[in-house]
C-alpha cells in the first residue's frame, strides 16, 4: 500500500509481457481488477494505455519520464547491467540471469526492443522508440488533464503535482525510491 492505494503485483504483471505482445489483454484486465495502481511492464508498453482506458473508463494515467532520452537510456542500461553484473549485457547474459524467470530479460528485449532485428542497446533506436511512445501518450490524453499527468521522476517539484492529481494528503516531500540503481 502506498497512500492508500493497493499496488499491483509486479512479478505477475511482468509475466504478462507476452500477452501484451500478442494483443491478448484479458489476463492483463483481470490483473487490473486486483489492485489500484500498476507500474512498469507491461503497463509501460506502447499502446496498452489505450486498451486500459477503454476497459477502465475514468481511470488516471501517469506517464513517467526523465529529463532527457539520454538519462532514460542510461537508466535502462544501468538497471540491466546491475541485474547481470556486466555492462553492457550480452544476449548470453540476458538469457542466463534469473529475473522474474531465467531468460526473462532476453524475452523482454525481444518484445520491447525488436531484438534480434535491432541490436541490443541500440541507443538511437531505443531513444527514438522512447520519445515516440511519450509523444503518443501525450497526444492521446492532450485534452484530458483530469485523467492524465506527466511525472518527471528526476524533478522533485513534480511531486506536488502528483499528490494533487491523485488527491493525496501527505507530509512526504518526494516519492519513495525503492529501486534506485547505484552508479
Amino acid at each position: 500500500m502506498l497512500w492508500g492505494f493497493k499496488i499491483g503485483n509486479q512479478k505477475i504483471a511482468s509475466m504478462m509481457l507476452e500477452d501484451y505482445s500478442l494483443q491478448r489483454f484479458e489476463r492483463i484486465f483481470a490483473l487490473v481488477e486486483t489492485a489500484d495502481a500498476f507500474q512498469d511492464v507491461p503497463f509501460s508498453k506502447p499502446g496498452l494505455y489505450r486498451e486500459l482506458d477503454k476497459q477502465f473508463p475514468n481511470s488516471k494515467f501517469i506517464l513517467s519520464v526523465r529529463d532527457s532520452e539520454d538519462q532514460w537510456f542510461n537508466s535502462l542500461l544501468n538497471f540491466h547491467s546491475k541485474k547481470v553484473g556486466k555492462k553492457p549485457p550480452t544476449e548470453s547474459d540476458l538469457a542466463n540471469v534469473n529475473n522474474i524467470y531465467k531468460g526473462f530479460l532476453l524475452d523482454a528485449m525481444k518484445i520491447s526492443w525488436d531484438y534480434p532485428n535491432v541490436k541490443l542497446y541500440d541507443e538511437v533506436y531505443y531513444k527514438k522508440k522512447y520519445l515516440n511512445h511519450n509523444q503518443d501518450v501525450r497526444e492521446y490524453f492532450k485534452d484530458r488533464p483530469n485523467d492524465f499527468m506527466e511525472f518527471n521522476v528526476s524533478k522533485k517539484e513534480d511531486f506536488k503535482s502528483l499528490i494533487k492529481f491523485l488527491n493525496i494528503d501527505t507530509n512526504m516531500k518526494q516519492v519513495p525510491w525503492a529501486n534506485k540503481t547505484k552508479k
